[in-house]
């Protein structure tokens, strides 16, 4: 009858809206929680509101939600001005001092000066890639070449090499590939590893890269033929701020190239990875998805009407 099928209709639609309701109540404690531990990760204690937020009401919890993400936003606001801070208002008086010394006559103080300033320009500079990379927005990303953006890496390098007089053995397809990214950011992460492999191999030896892809991602390997490195300070590589032991410590620089490299990778949606490779050195192998970059068919029709006619 058509009571007893308006009953059941609306009894469905109160238990739809109960298990909406419930999932959205589940989605929040998720977001909730999710952002406590990303306070507790950035070294800040979280309200007790939302310490508590399990025992509150639906409406509740929304609002100690939007509460949190403010709470991110302002936090991220602060980054923003600390970065600005350091890239031009610390940057730009280290570049000052480092060319007003250059015009005093070099003595031992001198250089030692010069040396300091340096590192620390190294150092700022290091911590604004770095802070870029982490709030790159995957988002802006376009299709990039890889084999294009290696070769050019290659050619700003090429003096280095040129100076050490090393051979460099380069293995590219090619075809295009594809990946979708930032170039300024892959850019510097293939300059960064490529450039560790120049300076850590000995004078008039080689240095091997490499590029492949199969249907779904690209694989990027260098390989040096340096002192390698020691394998209780391979986990701890790509940290921020890491420094190495042995040989592999002298081009180290402030501990941000690659932790700059990892940053950019995994924000790529890929992987990095190191290893020790007998009689030669160390192994960087850097996998990023390909992009599958879709036929326009409509053109691709017009084009073979015109080669046709």
């Amino acid at each position: 009858p058509p009571v007893k099928l308006l009953l059941a209709t609306f009894i469905s639609y109160l238990l739809w809206c109960a298990f909406k309701a419930k999932a959205l109540q589940s989605s929040i404690d998720v977001a909730l929680h999710s952002m406590r531990n990303e306070l507790i990760s950035l070294g800040m204690e979280p309200e007790d509101e939302l310490r508590n937020c399990a025992n509150s009401s639906q409406q509740a919890r929304v609002s100690k939600l939007m509460l949190t993400m403010q709470h991110l936003r302002d936090l991220h606001k602060s980054k923003n001005d600390a970065l600005m801070f350091i890239s031009h208002d610390i940057r730009t008086p280290l570049s000052a001092a480092i060319v007003l010394l250059d015009k005093f006559e070099k003595t031992k103080h001198t250089t030692r000066m010069h040396q300091l300033l340096a590192r620390a320009s190294v150092m700022a500079e290091g911590f604004v890639h770095a802070s870029r990379a982490e709030s790159a927005d995957v988002n802006k990303f376009k299709v990039i070449d890889m084999v294009s953006l290696t070769k050019q890496v290659i050619d700003d390098l090429y003096d280095l090499i040129n100076a050490k007089q090393l051979t460099l053995e380069a293995d590219f397809p090619e075809d295009n590939v594809w990946v979708r990214g930032d170039f300024g950011l892959l850019f510097r992460t293939v300059s960064n590893v490529l450039l560790n492999a120049v300076n850590y191999s000995p004078d008039n030896s080689a240095v091997k890269i490499s590029l492949i892809s199969d249907a779904c991602s690209l694989e990027l390997k260098i390989i040096d033929h340096g002192p390698g490195i020691p394998e209780n300070n391979i986990p701890k590589l790509f940290k921020r701020f890491s420094r190495v032991d042995g040989e592999y410590q002298a081009f180290n620089g402030c501990g941000l190239g690659l932790y700059f490299v990892n940053i950019t990778v995994k924000k790529h949606r890929g992987s990095v990875a190191v290893r020790n490779v007998a009689d030669k050195g160390a192994e960087f192998l850097i996998r990023l998805p390909l992009e599958r970059r879709k036929v326009n068919l409509h053109v691709l029709h017009e084009r073979r009407v015109e080669v046709q006619s």
